[in-house]
């Protein structure tokens, strides 16, 4: 799209440069409305010279037929007819500005990567942790659409109040939240995920995990849960959409944006918003009858819901359409997946997770007491992998090799060495170890012992070298 500088346009000089900019900015919104487009067209006419064919004409005449091909060969024969060309040449001076390659960002002390994903009002990056050299996770929020989702700033404010004082291996954890007034943004770092259940649940052929692999996760969920309920929160949105992946497969709770927190000094659980994803709501919920309903009997219906998938690749109550979704989870009775024979104490699991009734419903302690939680299940079948994500392969390597090389060295060939289990690779698929040439002081004191940052499972390493 180019857009025209009015402050350049003089429709009495014939030779006057012209400022053009063209392309959008991909941080900016795009949106551009006939009368603007219009008025750019007008604007752009003025410096390309008088012509027989009037742009404006196009935009406002208003077609009663689509053109023929005789109408279109007409209209270039007459564009061509008195040989001049459409648009002034572009002389010296006339584009002020081109495309301009962006360089490596740094902001905050984190060096931005390549992007991860992106929702109604965030994008989430890959980033490196200046200080540390630590892989992170950034979720950018603009402030322009977030204004535009209700209550979305209520709900960013609440999941920052609440990640700034939760501390467990199975909730995500909130390293660092800084903002820039210029562009109106907020930054949320966090600790790096590879990617959510839901996205190895969409890889895999049948839609479900291996129940051994079922049993590894849904245990970490209970007990990232159970830590939650014990400092009064409320998650209501569990679902494998929210559940992220470390590197390690350590799973990770994630999203509190419709978290509620309880009365620390009331021992009940009482919560006054039903939200969450349809699918995964409670009959109370879905019902709509109430003002107010336990917390922690939803959250746990929910663990319910995620099980049956886990393990199924099904939900326990669908629907064509919202009402009649909401009416089988209110009405409909259980029934256990015939896609797939599940073993008795799993199905007494879901029976008890998935009672319609909340004061009859299973609780975190008889769930971590059931038997098919206890048991220990062997490997039965292969594992469903972390999906590839922007061609990376499952172990992610790290993005922000390209930024590395074209701050510190332009021949980083001499400097940089991929390493991968001993034996040299492509670079799009191995971790690195560096050595920092003197322009890099800054990430590395000089003359100190080689820090090494030892990863998790499955993880490669990046080893500074002075």
């Amino acid at each position: 799209m180019a857009t025209v500088d009015e402050d350049t346009v003089d429709a009495t000089a014939d030779t006057k440069p012209l400022s053009l900019t063209i392309g959008p900015d991909d941080e900016d919104d795009h949106d551009m409305d006939g009368e603007v487009l219009s008025e750019s067209f007008m604007q752009w006419q003025l410096q390309a010279g008088p012509s027989h064919i009037s742009p404006g004409g196009f935009i406002n005449e208003e077609m009663q037929a689509a053109p023929s091909d005789s109408d279109i060969n007409d209209l270039l024969k007459g564009l061509l007819a008195d040989g001049r060309p459409i648009f002034q040449p572009m002389n010296d001076g006339f584009v002020d500005e081109l495309f301009v390659k962006k360089g490596p960002k740094m902001l905050g002390g984190y060096l931005f990567g390549d992007a991860l994903g992106e929702g109604s009002y965030a994008k989430v990056k890959e980033c490196l942790e200046e200080r540390t050299l630590v892989r992170r996770a950034v979720k950018i929020i603009k402030h322009s659409r977030l204004r535009k989702i209700m209550n979305g700033q209520a709900n960013v404010a609440r999941e920052m109040r609440i990640l700034r004082r939760m501390r467990h291996v199975n909730v995500i954890k909130l390293i660092d939240v800084f903002r820039n007034d210029e562009k109106q943004k907020l930054y949320m770092v966090f600790e790096y995920c590879v990617g959510s259940l839901q996205q190895m649940l969409d890889a895999a052929p049948d839609k479900r995990f291996p129940e051994f692999q079922s049993h590894e996760y849904f245990a970490q969920l209970i007990n990232g849960l159970e830590y939650l309920h014990s400092q009064g929160v409320i998650h209501k949105d569990i679902k494998p959409g929210n559940l992220l992946l470390a590197l390690d497969e350590t799973l990770k709770i994630s999203d509190m944006g419709v978290a509620e927190e309880l009365d620390q000094f009331s021992t009940e659980d009482w919560c006054q918003h039903g939200q969450g994803t349809p699918k995964f709501q409670s009959p109370e919920v879905a019902a709509g009858l109430l003002n107010q309903f336990h917390g922690r009997p939803v959250d746990v219906w929910a663990c319910g819901v995620t099980l049956y998938n886990f393990v199924s690749g099904e939900y326990p109550f669908d629907g064509d359409v919202i009402m009649r979704l909401y009416e089988n989870i209110c009405h409909q009775p259980l029934q256990m997946p015939k896609t797939i024979d599940l073993k008795a104490s799993l199905c007494e699991l879901l029976t008890s997770m998935l009672h319609k009734n909340p004061a009859e419903r299973a609780t975190i302690a008889s769930i971590k007491a059931s038997a098919w939680l206890r048991r220990k299940l062997t490997a039965v079948g292969s594992r469903v992998a972390v999906p590839v994500c922007n061609n990376a392969p499952a172990h992610r390597p790290l993005s922000v090799y390209g930024p590395l090389h074209e701050m510190f060295d332009e021949g980083a060939d001499d400097h940089l060495t991929f390493v991968n289990d001993n034996h040299h690779h492509d670079a799009a698929l191995a971790a690195a170890t560096i050595e920092c040439p003197p322009a890099a002081a800054s990430l590395t004191a000089l003359n100190q012992p080689p820090i090494a940052i030892r990863p998790p499972k499955r993880n490669r390493s990046l080893c500074v070298v002075s």
